[in-house]
């Protein structure tokens, strides 16, 4: 193989990983309050999409301290959309990252973060897209969460399975909340996951 080939052929391979690589188009933490995440608390992520005709991955991102009680989380995401019609909640519940014996020895942080992908948002028109997120766990206050983050990542090649379709989401009707930065109903605080934790015994009570 000749050395402009050679060059032809690497220069397309690295196109071919640019095209493929996601890029992340609105990523925020929001933090709990250090005596736990209460029960009407919400927190809103408010994403600006300038693209259209664009395809998104979203993914919750949940850190939490060795200290939280359970092994796993569940979670109510609602849609709002730029012409304010809202969508119907999502419901999702999913494992945490467990913490090892030899991370809690060699971590420099007593953090664990996990990384779910709520699932996949289609849409076609550009504006404000607001997420509203809420504990589906019964508890009064929900302690050891350090923060929670939303992350949107543009994907150059839609998946195959099937996701969130934002414009079918148009026909739902419904008020959306006030615009504005990212902020909690209630306040505005810290949070973090546990060691001997459990699977909450209740949460398939609150997780359709």
């Amino acid at each position: 193989m000749t050395h402009w080939a050679r060059t032809i052929l690497c220069a397309a391979a690295t196109a071919m990983m640019v095209a493929c690589n996601p890029q992340t188009a609105y990523h925020q933490y929001l933090p709990m309050p250090e005596d736990g995440w209460a029960k009407n608390q919400i927190l809103y992520y408010n994403a600006q999409v300038a693209d259209s005709n664009a395809v998104y991955r979203v993914d919750v991102e949940v850190r939490t301290l060795y200290s939280y009680p359970y092994q796993n989380m569940a979670l109510s995401i609602q849609r709002f959309l730029p012409n304010d019609s809202v969508a119907p909640p999502d419901s999702i519940q999913f494992l945490l990252t467990p913490p090892t014996k030899a991370w809690r020895q060699n971590s420099g942080s007593s953090l664990v973060k996990t990384v779910h992908t709520a699932g996949i948002l289609q849409i076609d028109t550009p504006g404000l897209y607001r997420f509203r997120v809420s504990s589906l766990l019964p508890d009064s206050k929900l302690k050891g969460i350090k923060d929670i983050g939303l992350r949107l990542v543009r994907l150059q090649q839609p998946p195959v399975t099937a996701g969130i379709d934002a414009d079918k989401d148009k026909q739902q009707d419904g008020e959306a909340p006030q615009r504005g930065a990212a902020v909690t109903e209630e306040r505005e605080g810290n949070a973090d996951n546990g060691g001997n934790a459990q699977h909450h015994p209740n949460v398939d009570k609150h997780v359709k």
